[in-house]
């Protein structure tokens, strides 16, 4: 049996790191896709799909842009100051699209 095609998906990075304006936006077939909406969250058979937000061994505390269209990832801030925790993390961090609270609210 032959797998299923798994569709391709880019990103794109977007001003420089460590600004307010860096983002990283998602795309497919060169169109800006979001990556919580609409990847889906199977990849194939038993396999899922995995955004991360964070890598493993770095500091930025990066998160996607739920209130953007969209919603890109961004580096998190705190009274105007991008955040970053105290030590790098030992893990990659982030989500499984499509695993949001309400399936029925879709930001434009």
């Amino acid at each position: 049996t032959k797998a299923p095609e798994v569709p391709h998906y880019t990103n794109e990075e977007i001003g420089a790191k460590e600004t307010l304006e860096y983002r990283i936006a998602f795309k497919q077939n060169d169109k800006v896709i979001s990556c919580w909406h609409e990847i889906p969250l199977w990849a194939g058979e038993d396999e899922l799909h995995f955004i991360c937000e964070i890598p493993k061994e770095t500091s930025a505390k990066m998160e996607v842009a739920t209130d953007e269209p969209s919603t890109p990832i961004k580096q998190d801030t705190k009274k105007g100051k991008l955040r970053f925790y105290p030590y790098n993390i030992n893990w990659n961090y982030g989500l499984l699209p499509q695993t949001w609270e309400d399936p029925s609210h879709k930001n434009e």
